[in-house]
């Protein structure tokens, strides 16, 4: 990312990869309230944010939400669906609010083909109302956020389950309804709507793991690789991980590597997440009373961790959401900045290039960030230069 495209005065692009960021939103519109406990997914264009919680806004941001009708019905958890456009770097609320499941926190969710996937979650207080229901948002299509009717060997209603697409089937692993932690394993057939229990864990094999919460998935050939996660007192240690072989329908415990220099990453859970091929990225999350905002790269071929030092993220956070671009651009939102005082969460937005993109990429952030301090730099008169409508169209949208 260029490390100084947001800082005033420094007009001079640079790209720089594994370096966290702010984003600033364009001027003053409406933009998302500071939350934890949310979820984030996106394809090449824009971000989407769902669900979320804070139990105590600033005097400023609640007045902003006073007049809000939804906010008074669904407080302290956002039932709100927002969209953000990644090269015109604008928010927008979108107006599904009726149709979003009541279910705000610690959901999951994933999303492919235009199509956002929300699954599970929990209402307030957590553990009191826990879903097992999916919900699709056809994002180029917009309108409402549609439940999918499913039948079959559905997953207990839960919280903080993990999801993955893997060709037709959306597979679900673990969970928590606030006093039992699961690991199971279901997958759903989106052709068919039809819900399959694939293993259900009893604690008879050495190899399964350990029923967990806000765990990641990670996929890898044949196998589901599950990072991290916890119960509400204990976070999973990562100089191992489980992964779930998918023909053979059967767990493994799989030992890591460490870093040459700086060892394991600390055990942890309410991390962020994303992976970009087979690279599995640990950002940020919490451990024993720390707030955590190391980035770490675990290889899923040779299973060995790196540290990325110069992309620890700006704020320490834990309970944040994050994700990544097709091109490898990874983005975060909000989470926990503190565990005492007033207002402690966060509503920054912050980015990091996790590789260097396309020559194509790299131009369409150098004119973008031009653009946005030169009114010179009009999409006609760049049109005129030269520059292809791939590299304006998405910067001028």
């Amino acid at each position: 990312m260029d490390g100084t495209d947001e800082e005033d005065g420094m007009d001079v692009f640079r790209f720089c990869p594994l370096s966290f960021a702010e984003v600033r939103p364009r001027g003053r519109q409406a933009r998302p309230m500071p939350r934890s406990g949310h979820r984030l997914v996106c394809d090449g264009s824009d971000l989407y944010l769902f669900g979320g919680f804070c139990p105590r806004l600033s005097p400023q941001h609640a007045s902003q939400m006073d007049a809000d009708p939804v906010w008074a019905e669904s407080r302290p958890l956002f039932k709100e669906l927002w969209r953000f456009n990644m090269a015109a770097r604008e928010w927008r609320r979108l107006p599904c609010e009726a149709s979003l499941p009541r279910e705000l926190a610690s959901s999951a969710a994933c999303m492919r083909g235009g199509v956002v996937f929300l699954f599970g979650g929990s209402g307030f207080p957590f553990g009191s109302a826990c879903s097992n229901r999916v919900f699709r948002y056809e994002a180029r299509a917009g309108g409402e956020v549609r439940e999918l009717q499913t039948s079959g060997a559905r997953p207990r209603p839960m919280y903080g389950q993990a999801v993955l697409l893997v060709g037709p089937h959306l597979y679900a692993v673990g969970g928590t309804t606030g006093f039992e932690f699961s690991s199971d394993v279901h997958r759903l057939d989106l052709r068919a709507g039809r819900w399959e229990e694939v293993y259900v864990s009893t604690g008879a094999a050495p190899e399964e793991p350990s029923g967990r919460y806000r765990h990641e998935l990670a996929l890898h050939g044949e196998r589901l690789f599950l990072i991290g996660g916890g119960t509400g007192d204990r976070a999973c240690s990562l100089k191992s991980v489980h992964a779930f072989h998918l023909r053979e329908r059967r767990w493994e415990r799989l030992a890591t590597h460490e870093d040459d220099a700086w060892g394991f990453p600390s055990s942890r859970r309410y991390h962020g997440f994303a992976q970009l091929g087979a690279g599995a990225y640990v950002v940020g999350g919490f451990d024993r009373g720390q707030i955590l905002g190391d980035a770490w790269r675990l290889d899923l071929g040779s299973l060995r961790w790196s540290v990325l030092p110069s992309c620890s993220l700006r704020q320490s956070v834990y309970f944040h959401a994050t994700a990544v671009t097709p091109a490898g651009c990874l983005y975060s939102f909000g989470g926990v900045k503190a565990l005492e005082g007033d207002c402690t969460r966060s509503g920054g937005l912050c980015r990091a290039w996790l590789c260097v993109p396309s020559l194509e990429e790299m131009c369409r952030e150098a004119v973008r960030h031009y653009a946005r301090r030169c009114p010179l730099f009009s999409r006609d008169r760049l049109a005129s230069c030269g520059l292809p409508p791939t590299v304006l169209a998405p910067i001028f949208s």
